[in-house]
């Protein structure tokens, strides 16, 4: 009921009241008794007001499901780092950057997902993801043609989650080109993240190797790897390098610096790129201070996913490969060192 309605039959009431002689008999008074009236006739014609609904309490059926925890390749829900799917998007100009998407547990980078760089290593992989790698490691002087190494390296690397990644390899090794390829080595590596990606500048992750080799003593290799974005197409790495031997009579110190630079040209399929490396050997026992062996080397890399869990990286290193008497000189000669990787993530 409107105002005007209301006015009309408060105004009605009031009449009839004073008209009628029984208002005077019963003591009431006209105007009040026409105002009950009125509020009565309105509460008449007014819609009842709705119930107020109580909340209803989801049943266990009806609860939202927890998110699946990290499955292991070949189980059901298993998610590989390349179809991940993402928690937030990177928009570039009108297009997506996938290689930037943030994935997993670690709200890391999905190109953190596969090795970028052959010399330089970034984070940790993903929880619950398993990779397999072949290298091939060559060094040789341009002055002389025989003095000539081969490697071949065999890595199985798998994210044991909480930031925790193991590497198990196994690695042959051939001098010049008539050379028998021997086993020269076992290794078992772990690397721990400090935290979740992008919670610390530069993402920093201790890598602990252990070396067992078929001639020579045990080495204890220690790396501190950082990595990052480099604006929307952007990506480096930087490791801190230091091994020791754990046995014989010289015990050796290694030292080395590796970085690596790459962009990104087509998202998820091709990155060009940088390379620089640093390596040394000291004196042993007789001399720390006195280098027996020095590389310094650079050169571009590239990587190639030709299909998904596919990621092919190549890098060709030139530069000076020095050797020391122990004393302080070297003599350099010009070498390269190209190394091919080829992974793919079960």
């Amino acid at each position: 009921m409107t105002a005007k309605s209301f006015g009309r039959n408060l105004l009605a009431a009031t009449l009839i009241a004073w008209a009628s002689p029984s208002w005077a008999q019963s003591g009431a008074v006209p105007g009040q008794e026409a105002a009950d009236h009125a509020q009565q006739q309105q509460q008449a014609q007014s819609p009842p007001e709705p119930e107020a609904q109580q909340p209803v309490q989801p049943t266990p059926e009806q609860k939202p499901a927890e998110p699946p925890k990290s499955a292991w390749p070949f189980q059901e829900g298993h998610s590989p780092s390349y179809s991940a799917p993402a928690k937030y998007e990177t928009v570039v100009r009108c297009g997506l950057l996938k290689d930037n998407d943030l994935i997993g547990e670690y709200d890391q980078p999905r190109w953190t997902g596969a090795r970028l760089f052959p010399t330089t290593r970034v984070y940790v992989l993903p929880a619950s993801t398993v990779q397999m790698e072949y290298w091939l490691d060559t060094k040789m002087a341009f002055e002389d043609a025989n003095n000539v190494r081969f490697r071949n390296l065999y890595e199985l690397e798998i994210g044991l989650g909480y930031r925790i990644q193991l590497d198990l390899y196994l690695r042959t090794e051939q001098q010049g080109y008539q050379g028998k390829m021997e086993v020269e080595s076992e290794k078992v590596e772990l690397r721990y993240a400090f935290a979740d990606w992008g919670k610390i500048p530069g993402n920093p992750t201790i890598y602990l190797g252990l070396s067992r080799f078929t001639e020579g003593p045990m080495t204890l290799e220690a790396k501190l790897l950082l990595g990052g974005n480099l604006a929307a197409r952007g990506h480096w790495g930087v490791n801190l390098v230091f091994e020791r031997d754990l046995g014989g009579s010289m015990l050796y110190n290694q030292y080395g610096v590796t970085g690596g630079l790459a962009f990104t040209i087509v998202d998820r399929k091709l990155s060009l790129g940088v390379e620089l490396q640093f390596e040394s050997t000291d004196g042993g026992r007789n001399g720390r201070g006195n280098l027996s062996e020095a590389n310094i080397l650079a050169g571009p890399t590239i990587q190639w996913r030709p299909v998904a869990p596919l990621h092919i990286d190549l890098v060709a290193l030139f530069g000076a490969l020095g050797e020391g008497d122990g004393a302080g000189a070297f003599d350099f000669k010009a070498g390269m060192r190209p190394l091919l990787v080829i992974g793919w993530e079960l």
